[in-house]
Order: structure tokens, then C-alpha cells, then sequence
């Protein structure tokens, strides 16, 4: 199979970690450009304002990763994850009413998702054809008007350093703050929009326990 050049991934996200695992079977070299600092360990960072919700890995997705990452699953369970019956161990209100459980096939392995993301990034940096760059906030696109293109992007560093990546192929994983619809609306190009109400909220909630001679309870 004959290899491509360059793919530059904008956002350094669990999506985008995953894009580049894939891209990196077809290209020669893989950058990721990330915006916040490089983790110490795995904590909430600042791109990912939901880090510190629970969080829930479902069965599609745990096939998924263990296909792309070979081990990664028994990785998770060494750093203290849990796998549990997602149809017995989970109690779940809907509609007004508590779902039935029983002891079905299906599983959840359930961790932060800092966790989650660490080990992904553990293993992405074993691949020696993905590199991450830290501290890089994509700024714009590189268009090549006379062959109507994109020839990369320009990004900041933490220092206001500007620098220039080339690429055969950008993917923009950079989520909410997503560069290419501003980039495109700039440029009067208009692009489709599709939205879709899903009605989900989620909320997690810490509680500080105290321990007393009748027990351990929250406190109030």
C-alpha cells in the first residue's frame, strides 16, 4: 500500500486521538495539533469541560477501542476501572419509571474520563508516526485559490509563535470550537447544517462524606 505524506488533526481530543490512530495506517506522518498543555496524568483539562462528569464506556465503544489499541481494555482495569453488567448493575430512571433489570449480555466499563483519555494517549504515543504538539491554537486554514485547496494550516504557540503545517489532509476534531464552519462563513462558503434535539441532560454531583461512630453519611 502505497502511504500518503502528511495528515494534520486539529484538536487532540479523545475524537481527534482516534482519527489520527486510523490515519496513521495510511500516512506517513500524523501531527496533532492540541490547544492545551500537555497532560501530567489523568486530570481534567481545560479543552474538556465535561471531563469531570462520570463517565461510561459502552460496549461499542469498548470493542472499538480494543480493535484500534490491542490490550487497551485490561489497561483500563490494572488503573482501577470497573466492568459491569450494563442491563443488572445499572439503575436507571426514565420516563417516570425505573427501567427493568436483568442479567443481559451487555457491558459498560465504567471510569473517569481523564482515565479514558490517558490511556488512549499512552498508546497513540507508542505509534512513531503520530506526534502531538501542545500549546497550539489553529488559528486559520492555508488556501491555495489557484487550485481551489487546502494546503494546511497556521497555528500560535503558548509564546504567540506563529507556524505553518502542510498537509495532503486536515481533519477538524476541534469540537465546540469548531474552526472550519467559522473559516467557511468567512470565506462566504456556505455549508449544509443539520440539527438534532435529543432532550438529554446529564448532571454529576460530589458529595464530601463524614465518618461517625453510626456509619458514614454525606454531609450536609
Amino acid at each position: 500500500m502505497d502511504r500518503k505524506q502528511i495528515a494534520v488533526v486539529i484538536g487532540g481530543g479523545i475524537s481527534g486521538k482516534l482519527a489520527a490512530r486510523v490515519l496513521s495506517d495510511f500516512f506517513r506522518e500524523v501531527v496533532i495539533l492540541e490547544r492545551d498543555a500537555e497532560p501530567k496524568g489523568p486530570f481534567p483539562r481545560k479543552g474538556v469541560p465535561q471531563g469531570e462528569h462520570l463517565h461510561a464506556l459502552l460496549m461499542a465503544g469498548e470493542r472499538g477501542l480494543e480493535s484500534l489499541f490491542p490490550g487497551i481494555t485490561d489497561q483500563y482495569q490494572l488503573n482501577g476501572a470497573v466492568k459491569i453488567n450494563s442491563t443488572h448493575d445499572l439503575a436507571w430512571y426514565h420516563h417516570g419509571v425505573w427501567k427493568l433489570r436483568y442479567k443481559g449480555r451487555y457491558t459498560s466499563i465504567l471510569q473517569s474520563r481523564p482515565q479514558l483519555e490517558w490511556q488512549i494517549e499512552q498508546n497513540i504515543k507508542k505509534i512513531p508516526n503520530v506526534t502531538i504538539h501542545y500549546n497550539q491554537v489553529v488559528k486559520s486554514f492555508i488556501l491555495n485559490e489557484t487550485q481551489n485547496r487546502i494546503d494546511g494550516v497556521e497555528s500560535l504557540d503558548g509564546n504567540a509563535v506563529k507556524k505553518t503545517w502542510n498537509a495532503d489532509l486536515i481533519v477538524d476534531a476541534s469540537g465546540v470550537s469548531n474552526l472550519s464552519i467559522s473559516w467557511l462563513n468567512k470565506h462566504s462558503l456556505q455549508i449544509p447544517e443539520q440539527k438534532v434535539q435529543i432532550g438529554l441532560t446529564y448532571i454529576t454531583k460530589k458529595y464530601n462524606f463524614l465518618k461517625t461512630k453510626t456509619g458514614i453519611g454525606p454531609l450536609s
